[in-house]
């Protein structure tokens, strides 16, 4: 017999609270014959023909896309028309069919396989979002060149679509009167899909290990979108709560879209920056919804994968100087490209430990047309004087040094060539290396603020790999030694004059906050869906308060002790919101 009342814990991408009846979408992979060709000509014509209509498929959905949520979401059609059209992958795939003699479906996808490997070893959680993408443009040509229909759903009752992923394509042909919740196995907070979810307002939560075998066609299901918890198969006493929490939720989803729009101010006055963390265009209306100030991280590395690893300076400059006007007179601080090997996006070099190999800044410097394209286009788009630059992976004073004196030849081609733009620019560095954070007196000297990175600050300092299932309950970022750290990259800043932000998940975990605060932290930025509650929690805690939390925590010996102390502290607190975010479905 099926056990009932299964509850299981993936990331909210989308707030809200749904039941309904689950309908499995099944995995979209093709699988290819191989076999030799007679024509070359006429496969290589057949291919074409595919990636065309391909191609209308998606300008079809993006036109619908207009229409159903704006055109402020266009883009991320765009970004897949423009994978789909990628000049060095089209060109791969019809030489190949020319020099094997192999039909046009198993090159095709062998060249995008390459790809996909090659990016799914890079460790960075956004970069792996796109894999979902990319493998949507491999199916839907490999569709056209089998003359498979795409997938569809039919339904006439509300229903809860669970899958390995959602794509936007998907997402958008949902009849929103029938679809009241997404649930995927994969996936993460930056996937197209997520972002449209939001946009669409139906409540998601992915990154469900296991959700696939535990679930099955029929089953009802209650989503907490708000939690990251689903229950399959709820019990009579989940589905009380259920009926007694959607009344709650309600209230406290319209205090939250209070607060989104006061100030983050303490009670007893002091104001931390609640800013976001981005990617794309379209995110940009995210941070206005749900009431960030600016963005405190833009992510270039999307841009990069678009273009084969080297944008122009056109191409960036126009990206940058869009999300600025948007934002405006908010500030947006673009982080440089942070990938590793010896090309920005594509890795063909193999190191034995990547982790702590060539990537970051490393990258940069040692590619001088990156950096200086990138610097170059930063800087022509600061003509509104809200762009900062931040560099990723410092580890060193001198990798500062190198790249200011870049930033300052540029300025210079800048001005003579009498073109506009901000000649007093602020340059900073993402702390994320433990070098940086034991160095941060002498770092200040030369920047003009610090951005902590907590997801690898944390990885570094403890010596593990959040990825590894074997040693990944040792992460935390809780953890005295990395709070430690944080601690003296903050007061460095300030005996410096200079301000210090966090852009680590750890921004947005709730019971990390008041640390934070204590800590004295100047800026938190996050997935723009989070602002709404750590403002509320900041409004209600005081800086006095915080600074007594941050003590007690400072005399504890590891991460565990002083999560279990902060998840009773902030129980106490905030108890509704406790209740809410624990997606407690017990009476």
């Amino acid at each position: 017999m099926k056990n009932k009342n299964i509850i299981l814990r993936g990331y909210p991408v989308s707030p809200g609270l749904t039941k309904a009846k689950v309908k499995i979408l099944k995995s979209q992979t093709e699988i290819v014959d191989i076999y030799d060709i007679e024509n070359v000509n006429e496969e290589i014509d057949r291919f074409m023909k595919a990636v065309e209509s391909a191609k209308l498929d998606l300008t079809n959905v993006r036109d619908k896309m207009k229409e159903s949520i704006g055109n402020q979401y266009e883009d991320i059609l765009e970004a897949q028309i423009l994978a789909l059209e990628d000049k060095s992958v089209i060109k791969k795939t019809v030489d190949r069919i020319a020099d094997t003699k192999k039909n046009a479906d198993y090159v095709y996808k062998n060249v995008v396989s390459d790809i996909l490997n090659s990016m799914s070893k890079i460790d960075d959680p956004y970069l792996k979002d796109r894999i979902y993408d990319i493998n949507d443009i491999l199916n839907r040509v490999l569709r056209k060149l089998k003359k498979r229909d795409e997938r569809s759903l039919d339904s006439n009752e509300q229903i809860v679509i669970a899958a390995d992923n959602i794509t936007p394509s998907d997402t958008i042909n949902f009849d929103r009167k029938f679809v009241v919740g997404i649930i995927t196995e994969g996936g993460g907070a930056t996937s197209h899909s997520s972002i449209m979810a939001r946009a669409m307002n139906i409540p998601s939560v992915v990154n469900l290990k296991g959700l696939l075998s535990s679930v099955k066609e029929g089953d009802t299901l209650i989503i907490d979108g708000h939690s990251g918890v689903i229950v399959i198969d709820p019990d009579e006493s989940s589905l009380k709560v259920y009926k007694k929490r959607m009344e709650e939720y309600k209230a406290y989803a319209e205090e939250l879209m209070r607060v989104r729009n006061e100030e983050p101010v303490t009670i007893d006055g002091r104001n931390i920056d609640v800013s976001a963390n981005v990617e794309l265009i379209e995110e940009v209306d995210e941070v206005k919804k749900y009431g960030g100030k600016g963005v405190g991280l833009l992510r270039t590395e999307f841009l990069f994968l678009l273009e084969n690893g080297f944008p122009s300076v056109e191409k960036q400059t126009e990206f940058y100087s869009k999300i600025s006007e948007k934002l405006f007179p908010d500030s947006l601080i673009v982080r440089t490209v942070d990938i590793g090997g010896d090309k920005p996006i594509f890795v063909d070099r193999k190191e034995e430990n990547p982790f702590l190999g060539y990537r970051g800044i490393r990258v940069s410097l040692g590619n001088d047309d990156i950096l200086r394209y990138q610097l170059r286009a930063i800087m022509k788009a600061s003509k509104k004087g809200n762009i900062k630059i931040m560099l990723p992976m410092v580890s060193r004073v001198e990798e500062v040094i190198k790249t200011k004196t870049v930033v300052d030849e540029i300025k210079r081609e800048l001005y003579n060539a009498e073109e506009d733009f901000d000649k007093d620019i602020e340059v900073g560095i993402m702390v994320e290396v433990p070098s940086a954070a034991i160095m941060a007196h002498e770092f200040a000297k030369y920047v003009d603020f610090f951005s902590i990175g907590t997801n690898d600050l944390t990885q570094y300092t403890l010596a593990v790999d959040r990825n590894n299932e074997r040693v990944n309950d040792i992460y935390d970022s809780l953890d005295p030694s990395v709070l430690s750290l944080i601690k003296m990259t903050i007061d460095a800043a300030h005996e410096n004059n200079i301000w210090t932000g966090l852009c680590g998940e750890m921004a947005a975990d709730p019971i990390a906050v008041p640390l934070l605060v204590g800590l004295g932290i100047d800026e938190l930025s996050m997935t723009p869906v989070f602002i709404p509650e750590v403002k509320k929690i900041i409004r209600e805690i005081s800086f006095e308060e915080c600074k007594e939390l941050a003590k007690t925590a400072f005399s504890m010996r590891s991460g565990a002790a002083v999560r279990k102390y902060m998840r009773d502290v902030f129980a106490e607190r905030f108890p509704n919101m406790h209740k809410y975010l624990q997606g407690d479905f017990n009476e």
